[in-house]
């Protein structure tokens, strides 16, 4: 080890102890590295209100495909209705939540 350490130079000290690089670095040091850094911008009303729909619709979506699965596996005929909830919503809020992954990128572009 003490060969390895030698052969390496200054970079590492050579105390017995240590075994490898300890990088500390404060989030502030590292905010002021990074030139593209930003502050966090506010989002609009209107899109709060279209991401908290895209997720409502994802967890409507999610509990009835989870109705279906439980009620297919206890033998029972489900509601058409949660199949259709399920295979209409949840697509849908995955697309919604990708314009919102859209929007933000565009937002953040500008800056």
């Amino acid at each position: 080890m003490a060969d390895r350490i030698a052969l390496l130079g200054s970079r590492l000290p050579c105390s017995p102890q240590y075994r490898g690089f300890v990088l500390k670095l404060s989030a502030v040091s590292v905010m002021s590295m990074s030139p593209l850094y930003s502050a966090p911008q506010t989002v609009g009303r209107g899109w709060q209100i279209f991401n908290y729909t895209a997720m409502a619709m994802a967890l409507i979506a999610l509990v009835a495909l989870i109705v279906v699965l439980i009620s297919k596996w206890a033998g029972g005929t489900p509601w058409p209705g949660f199949n259709w909830i399920s295979m209409i919503a949840l697509p849908l809020a995955f697309l919604m939540m990708g314009a919102s992954v859209m929007h933000s990128v565009t937002v953040r572009r500008r800056l």
